[in-house]
């Protein structure tokens, strides 16, 4: 049990940490800010970087965790991956477009 709780803790430290720094520096990016000729108005690859931690998180457990888990500890460990990774990953995404609303309110009241 407590190895299953350490490789859970283990894989969504990894899994979200990474997801947030590679979807923080992708949204924070003059690419990102410009381009809109993705899916609903997104940038390209937008959604590549919001679920990155998610891929390396099950990356890692896949190549890993196989190797060094048990199988009582690898299946919670693959679906904390898949969750925390997805939101380590959304979460500067919703940042950038909240900063992004606030920005451009300020714009506007500063024309008007």
């Amino acid at each position: 049990m407590l190895t299953t709780i350490l490789a859970c803790a283990v894989v969504a430290a990894i899994s979200a940490g990474s997801g947030y720094y590679i979807s923080g520096r992708f949204w924070k990016s003059a690419y990102a800010a410009k381009d809109k000729s993705g899916d609903f108005g997104s940038p390209r690859g937008g959604v590549f970087a919001s679920m990155s931690g998610m891929l390396i998180g099950l990356l890692l457990m896949n190549i890993v965790g196989q190797h060094v888990l048990s199988q009582e500890a690898a299946g919670p460990a693959f679906i904390v991956a898949i969750v925390a990774g997805a939101i380590g990953g959304f979460i500067p995404l919703i940042r950038g477009s909240r900063n992004s609303a606030a920005n451009k309110k300020d714009d506007d009241n500063k024309k008007g």
